[in-house]
């Protein structure tokens, strides 16, 4: 017996050749994967993020409802992105295609090679914008929110953040409490609030760990977990967070 159609939200982004035809075409593969569409946003141009990811984005949200599990849905996004040209040589570097599985109905899993939510979803305005538009109602299940009242909350201005620098040492962490880059839109909190939009917290990078990490989610509420080899580097990965979430 085929298993009941779950609804499912999907992100596009390219910048390498970024066009509405190619978002339909896109779109097409999908549909002919299997993957019965219900809803596409209007395409949006966003900053890039990332000191390597090149010219400015298309980006857009969809939902269509998928028969098979979530890993086989995002196997098929895999595919189609390797189809369209999708290189992975670079980290943050352009996109031909970049599709990302950003809600599977209600579901939340943590396995390697798949987390849901997609656990960048609650911060970036070129997701959450479009997602907006074509799943408002959809629930997060970390977070206990739909998609429409995370859009609301990233909208809030200033953002308030707290940038927690802990494990690292004490020059360091003056160093950065120095630099952080000052803009209208964000209100720097010396300490966790809780009107707090995001808590940073900055670890000591290592070869195991990436430069930026997805964020984690505790109990204490979200926060987004960075990998940084020194203060420059963590002024920089503060200041692609920024246009991640404000633009």
């Amino acid at each position: 017996m085929a298993a009941d159609p779950v609804r499912s939200l999907i992100s596009f982004g390219s910048n390498t050749g970024a066009s509405t035809d190619l978002a339909d075409r896109v779109i097409g593969e999908l549909a002919s994967a299997g993957l019965e569409i219900r809803s596409v946003s209007r395409l949006k141009q966003t900053s890039a993020v990332g000191i390597n990811a090149g010219d400015r984005f298309l980006n857009a949200a969809l939902t269509g409802d998928w028969s098979g599990t979530a890993q086989q849905l995002l196997n098929v996004l895999q595919q189609t992105e390797n189809r369209f040209g999708r290189q992975r040589t670079i980290r943050w570097g352009p996109r031909t295609v970049d599709l990302d599985l950003l809600l599977f109905d209600c579901m939340a899993v943590a396995e390697p090679g798949l987390i849901l939510p997609h656990p960048a979803l609650w911060y970036r305005d070129f997701v959450l914008a479009p997602s907006a538009e074509v799943a408002s109602d959809m629930w997060h299940p970390v977070l206990q929110q739909t998609i429409g009242q995370l859009h609301q909350r990233l909208l809030q201005r200033p953002l308030s953040l707290h940038a927690d620098s802990s494990a690292l040492c004490a020059e360091l962490r003056t160093q950065i409490a120095s630099r952080l880059p000052e803009r209208d839109e964000v209100l720097w909190r010396s300490q966790s609030e809780e009107d707090l939009f995001a808590t940073i917290r900055m670890r000591t990078a290592s070869v195991q760990q990436p430069p930026l990490s997805y964020p984690e989610e505790t109990a204490a509420g979200p926060e987004i977990i960075l990998f940084v080899e020194s203060a420059a580097d963590a002024i920089l990965q503060i200041e692609q967070l920024l246009v991640a979430m404000i633009g």
